[in-house]
């Protein structure tokens, strides 16, 4: 399957302008719609400028449902991200539907985009999501006096033949090309940044929309527009849904594509300008891991394999993190031992460097991140990679001691973790940076057979760990490989392994508010219990998908999730069918989207490569120019 992951952002040049009922003739001409949008990531980054195929489609509905007219535009030009096209320009809109007939805009519809990645019609590519929605708001008064003002002109340069519109399609390949250099009162592309194009245009006396164009915004209140004569309308709801990207390929040494099919690689999300997820090393099989990996570029839809020059060894679970232009990481197991080592990955240069080696005044002994998730520490005076706990040897051991791997400018230096106060050695904890200090609970203390559901604060600014342990009132009971994240005021914990005699899992979570000292218990999220799922942050609510569960040598995957909303206290399912189920994948949170790529069901053949995107339902408002 061909995949493209063009997204657009629904900020404040959305083009629902004139909107379908616009026409220049009689009853008899075609409808035609003038649609302009803007292609960006998800941080708002335009798309490269060029030409491209773009589809459109509209149904009667958000999401699934049967394509009611279609049309197809070939090399349609980009420009700082911007499109324009005319639809019904080329195949016409429909003007009625049903029997008895009924007009075809009538009722909401729904556009869905396509970006044709590979120009070839005969091959499926995934739709955009969410599909944009068109009212039935937006018929000129006048329409029926246009043809009167218009009929005597020589339209044949733009239609074809005659002077009728309504005699043939419209033609753009005649219709000049007009740059916003030569515009009157224009402002130049460099200045149209994001989040700025109505602030741009208002100032310059221009506006972006016509009288009685439609706005969308986040924003219920959006003063920008409110303040530029724009009238709140309504609210519309956009749809969430799933759709399979390209699958991962790594270029052997003798030109062959091979399948990069891992679990429980190094992972990271990049963030603008580069927009891509990497993904590095992870395991092949249940006793063998890899030191190859790709990046994914989600504007592009492509894979690009990472350098092997002075990469680490092979190895998966790794401590990892992204530091905002590199992946650094340290330790993992290479399937059969675990490892003291690391190295640093710039994708800017597609180049590996080494670690400095551990002074003599601090002790770390190798170990597996069982985990797999990020510990990278970020704020304005201290940037560092927190190694602590996780597991040495096989069978393994866990440990209650680490390191910070420091960065300051350039520069990467060590400094060990205090013991003093420290929590009790464990694998597999729920680990979180809350901005301020670190949180560590839960896990498995495997020298003692027991799973834990206490844990402790650490302060990598004054290296040390808080003197009493986090309260256990309503604290969820005792486990590990739970799911997790930090909200920006509370740490969320759901599932995870529960029994390591029965290897039962659960199904329950609460959430930790490290200001009070306080958990709260969660409602139930009608999912079956678990260990090991996939789980994000989305800014607004926790999502969880995948994990397993363990019973007799066998891996019993889910391929199922739901998402959490704090304000409501409530979890809603995810729309089937989605993402197959596995475990030990890797999962991120770009802005707008959740990504999942990997992971096993610990059989042969299982290990997989494909990436798959959820995008969750979205609230935007609708406000129209007076």
């Amino acid at each position: 399957m061909n995949t493209h992951s063009i997204h657009r952002r629904l900020l404040l040049l959305i083009a629902l302008l004139l909107a379908p009922g616009f026409r220049l003739a009689a009853q008899t001409s075609p409808y035609v719609i003038p649609f302009q949008g803007r292609l960006t990531n998800q941080q708002g980054v335009a798309y490269s400028s060029g030409q491209y195929t773009i589809v459109f489609n509209i149904y009667s509905q958000s999401i699934g449902g049967t394509t009611q007219w279609t049309e197809r535009h070939e090399k349609v030009g980009v420009t700082n991200g911007m499109i324009s096209v005319f639809l019904g320009s080329i195949t016409p809109l429909p003007t009625t539907t049903g029997n008895p007939p009924v007009a075809f805009f009538s009722t909401t519809r729904y556009l869905g985009i396509t970006v044709d990645a590979d120009d070839n019609a005969a091959t499926a590519d995934p739709e955009m999501v969410p599909r944009q929605m068109i009212i039935p708001a937006f018929h000129a008064k006048n329409a029926d006096k246009m043809a009167s003002q218009f009929g005597n002109y020589d339209w044949s340069v733009v239609f074809g033949t005659g002077n009728d519109p309504g005699a043939s399609n419209v033609s753009l390949t005649k219709i000049p090309t007009l740059t916003v250099d030569k515009l009157p009162n224009s402002i130049p592309a460099s200045k149209l940044e994001v989040g700025a194009a109505l602030a741009n245009l208002t100032s310059s006396g221009v506006s972006g929309v016509t009288s009685g164009g439609i706005v969308l915004s986040a924003n219920p209140n959006d003063t920008l527009l409110l303040d530029a004569g724009y009238t709140k309308l309504g609210v519309g709801q956009f749809g969430e849904g799933w759709r399979q990207m390209a699958n991962a390929t790594i270029t052997d040494g003798g030109g062959g594509i091979n399948p990069y099919a891992v679990g429980n690689p190094v992972y990271c999300w990049t963030g603008a300008p580069r927009n891509e997820f990497i993904s590095w090393g992870g395991g092949i099989s249940t006793s063998d891991t890899t030191n190859v990996g790709a990046r994914f570029n989600v504007l592009t839809g492509v894979w690009t394999p990472m350098s092997t020059v002075n990469a680490p060894t092979k190895r998966a679970t790794a401590f990892h993190g992204w530091t905002g232009t590199e992946l650094v990481l340290w330790g993992g197991s290479d399937g059969v031992t675990t490892l003291t080592d690391g190295k640093i990955y710039n994708p800017a240069t597609d180049t590996w460097t080494d670690l400095p080696p551990l002074p003599a005044e601090v002790s770390l002994i190798r170990r597996a991140n069982s985990g797999n998730r990020s510990t990278w520490i970020n704020s304005p005076t201290l940037n560092a990679l927190f190694i602590w706990g996780g597991s040495d040897g096989s069978p393994p051991a866990a440990r209650g001691d680490g390191a910070l791997l420091r960065k300051s400018g350039g520069t990467w230096s060590w400094t060990q973790i205090s013991t003093t106060n420290a929590p009790n050695p464990r694998y597999e904890p729920c680990v979180v940076w809350t901005g301020s200090k670190i949180i560590v609970w839960g896990g498995y203390y495997r020298q003692v057979n027991t799973l834990l559901n206490d844990g402790k604060l650490y302060d990598p600014f004054t290296n040390t760990w808080s003197p009493t342990s986090m309260s256990t009132v309503n604290a969820p009971s005792p486990r590990g490989q739970a799911s997790f994240c930090w909200t920006g005021t509370e740490m969320i914990v759901w599932g995870g392994f529960a029994d390591p005699n029965t290897n039962a899992a659960t199904g329950t979570g609460a959430a930790y508010n490290p200001t009070t000292d306080q958990w709260r218990t969660l409602p139930s999220a009608g999912l079956s219990a678990r260990f090991a799922a996939c789980s994000e942050w989305t800014g607004t609510e926790f999502v969880v998908w995948g994990g397993t569960t363990y019973n007799e040598g066998v891996y019993n995957v889910f391929d199922d999730g739901a998402r959490y909303s704090p304000t409501t206290n409530s979890w809603t399912k995810l729309p089937s069918p989605g993402r197959l189920g596995v475990t030990a994948g890797a999962s991120a949170w770009t802005g707008a989207e959740l990504l999942l790529f990997g992971g096993t069901k610990y059989t042969a053949g299982s290990w997989r490569n494909d990436i798959w995107s959820y995008t969750p339902p979205r609230t935007l408002y609708l406000f129209q120019r007076n």
